[in-house]
């Protein structure tokens, strides 16, 4: 894994539905952590965790970028990549 990507928390707002409801119902604020894999005008793509098992696989979330609130730069402060 590259660890020069960039550590973030990603707060944004997410889809609330409740079928045959008389509730007022609004959007949940969520948020994610994870390495910005890509960042376009359209969305944002998080790795969110990592195998070591030898195979490229990665969990992921993409984030459209009108449902974003804010995001904010982690740092991860010990030798968190050495085995």
């Amino acid at each position: 894994m590259e660890t020069t990507m960039k550590l973030v928390k990603v707060t944004w707002k997410d889809i609330v539905a409740d079928l045959h409801t008389e509730e007022d119902i609004v959007p949940c604020e969520s948020w994610s952590v994870g390495w910005i894999q890509e960042d376009n005008d359209e969305y944002l793509r998080l790795y969110t965790g990592f195998y070591e098992d030898g195979i490229e696989l990665a969990d992921k979330i993409v984030i459209p970028k009108g449902c974003i609130v804010k995001i904010d730069n982690l740092k991860v402060t010990s030798d968190f990549f050495d085995d």
